[in-house]
Formats: C-alpha cells, sequence, structure tokens
C-alpha cells in the first residue's frame, strides 16, 4: 500500500502514514472498542453511582439527564432525571415538614 499523501510504501494495516503522518483513511479499530469510547445505545441502563450522585445532588442529575439526552442514551438520561425529580421532592417535603413542626413549637411551646 502506498500513502496518498507522500506516495511512500506504508504498511496494510497503517492508519497514518509513518512517515508524513497523514491519515490513509482507514477506520482504527482501536479506538471504537476504547473503554473511554460511550456507546451510543439508547437502551444502556443508567449506572449505580451517578445514581447515587442524583440522589444526594438533584441539580447533578438533572445535568446527567441533559448529557446523556444529548449523547443519544434515553434510558440512562430518563432515569437520572426521574431519579433528580424524586429526591428533590423528598427533600423539599422533609424541609417543610421541618419547618412546620418547628413553627408549630414555637408559637405553641407544645
Amino acid at each position: 500500500m502506498y500513502c496518498n499523501h507522500c506516495g511512500k510504501e506504508i504498511d496494510e494495516m497503517s492508519i497514518v502514514c509513518n512517515f508524513c503522518g497523514v491519515p490513509t483513511g482507514r477506520p482504527n479499530p482501536a479506538a471504537a472498542s476504547s473503554a473511554g469510547v460511550s456507546s451510543k445505545d439508547p437502551n444502556e441502563p443508567a449506572r449505580g453511582g451517578f445514581i447515587a450522585l442524583a440522589i444526594f445532588v438533584p441539580v447533578a442529575g438533572v445535568a446527567l439527564a441533559i448529557m446523556n439526552f444529548i449523547d443519544g442514551k434515553k434510558r440512562a438520561g430518563k432515569t437520572y432525571l426521574i431519579t433528580a425529580i424524586v429526591s428533590a421532592a423528598v427533600t423539599v417535603t422533609l424541609c417543610v415538614t421541618v419547618y412546620l413542626l418547628l413553627m408549630f413549637y414555637l408559637l405553641t411551646g407544645f
């Protein structure tokens, strides 16, 4: 195989020319299977650690949901969003309950 740019002979499996560095146009199989590359499967489930983060920090859950929706992972995004909304609702309910109990205690002296 010869480089389309410099014309020198290169290996058939080369992704870039060893001489000029120009890509050969051959796909990189290592990049597709790399651990750092996320799949675009819309049914990929949410990850447990991020679910815990969404429970304790609902704003982070909303951010995770948005990032997953943009990335095409609808199932994970939906899970993070629901978790964040439920967590926020529980937090608000507990805060209002504690506030009402404190006001009742302060006003009645009970």
